[in-house]
């Protein structure tokens, strides 16, 4: 099943490509936390639950293979915000070239 859905996300992924070069979006779909109190340190289970709450933008390239890389685009309130750039198959230098761009441009504030 897993395999199958993996499978519907690529497809879904390709057809959305068609349309563009990349894809951006926010590595991570909320503000960078604070880090973890040290009791939390002991609670191993709700650790891993933080920690692959970060991951949901992210996970989707590993399991279709498409070239991403995330890059910062800036800060909010301080803290960093980062630019997930994710490109067709075998298309990985075009994702270089967007996240060099990215990275060479005017920072907002």
């Amino acid at each position: 099943k897993a395999q199958n859905l993996c499978k519907a996300l690529t497809d879904e992924y390709n057809k959305a490509l068609e349309k563009v070069d990349v894809l951006i979006m926010p590595t991570c779909h909320y503000k960078a936390p604070k880090l973890p109190a040290a009791s939390l340190l002991d609670d191993v289970n709700e650790l891993l639950t933080e920690a692959f709450s970060m991951v949901r933008n992210t996970v989707a390239s590993n399991s279709t293979g498409h070239p991403s890389i995330s890059v910062n685009a800036g800060f909010s309130e301080g803290l960093p915000v980062g630019a997930l750039i994710t490109g067709r198959h075998h298309e990985d230098a075009t994702v270089l070239r967007v996240a060099k761009t990215l990275e060479s441009g005017p920072r907002p504030s």
